[in-house]
């Protein structure tokens, strides 16, 4: 799955980072996919996981800069989140996903769309908001 331009927040730097996390499952699913041991799966989520923490820290840092109202749900949610990961990959172990490694791609893309529909997209309009208002207060 590729990034859409309909996924973007609108904060140019937060979508680029976004693209980034997009192309890495890319990637990472294509090893997953070409490996035949299981036992990489760990190493590959770990990794995986690891790319979205940068991410996950980065907007959490802008989002306490703008004092986004929505800060501490936030967090619950990406922390949420790697939890969620951890279980679709445990799926994998116990034979849950018929189609494997592609099983654990599509419940991650299933997640990353969901999260950026709910919880990201609102950040994203109050930061174009207060942005808006920051320029016509300097007038």
């Amino acid at each position: 799955m590729d990034w859409r331009d309909n996924m973007s927040i609108g904060i140019p730097e937060q979508d680029k980072e976004m693209k980034a996390v997009f192309d890495k499952i890319n990637e990472i699913m294509r090893y997953l996919g070409m490996s035949k041991q299981i036992g990489h799966t760990e190493d590959y989520v770990e990794e995986l996981k690891d790319f979205f923490r940068q991410h996950f820290e980065s907007q959490e840092r802008m989002m306490l800069v703008h004092n986004y109202k929505n800060l501490f749900q936030h967090k619950y949610e990406h922390e949420r989140f790697l939890k969620e990961i951890d279980k679709l990959a445990e799926a994998l172990y116990v034979d849950e996903f018929s189609n494997g490694s592609a099983g654990l791609k599509t419940g991650i893309f299933q997640l990353l769309v969901k999260h950026i529909c709910i919880y990201d997209k609102p950040f994203g309009i109050e930061y174009q908001q207060m942005k808006k208002k920051k320029v016509l207060d300097k007038q």
